[in-house]
């Protein structure tokens, strides 16, 4: 029996609530890096799932087996994953909320979904052995960190240039860079 709920063939874009009215699923199928935006994304949620107890690891080990075969017709040249990619959300949300379907009218901050890309950065990096298991335990504790911030009231722009400052570590660590040299 398969760990992974049905998913309804709907297509799920997640509004995000921003200065923008922009949605940035709405071009999934022209523009190569919103896919790999959106991969992240839902990288990072099934890495959060996971972390937070939400997912089990074989719950994760199939949506992640998922995502690389989307992956892999982006790769491939398919432009048509769009579908695909809101069925995996569909997954990620169902599988971490007891099989619940995403309910209507929800709406994601976007501190919220920069935290889904930077946990989609981490695992990517660590999945290419560019960074340690103990460097993305780090990463992630940091990225608890900040959402214990905004949680207490932290003001968007603290929470904000903190996001940064972990975007920045990310990519340096990932990258062997010693700031300031």
């Amino acid at each position: 029996m398969s760990a992974i709920n049905p998913v309804n063939t709907t297509p799920f874009e997640p509004q995000v609530s921003t200065a923008s009215t922009a949605n940035p699923l709405s071009s999934v199928t022209t523009l190569p890096d919103v896919h790999d935006q959106v991969e992240l994304s839902l990288a990072g949620r099934i890495a959060l799932g996971v972390s937070s107890g939400r997912l089990t690891t074989d719950q994760a080990q199939q949506l992640t087996a998922q995502l690389k075969t989307i992956d892999q017709s982006v790769q491939s040249g398919d432009t048509n994953v769009a579908q695909s990619l809101h069925q995996l959300s569909e997954q990620i949300y169902g599988d971490g909320h007891n099989g619940a379907a995403i309910p209507t009218g929800t709406t994601v901050t976007h501190a919220v979904a920069r935290d889904f890309e930077q946990a989609g950065r981490i695992v990517t990096q660590e999945g290419a052995g560019n960074l340690t298991s103990a460097q993305a335990s780090q990463l992630f504790a940091q990225m608890k960190q900040i959402s214990v911030m905004s949680q207490n009231g932290a003001s968007a722009a603290t929470i904000n240039q903190a996001q940064n400052e972990l975007s920045v570590q990310i990519y340096d660590t990932a990258h062997n860079i010693t700031p300031g040299t």
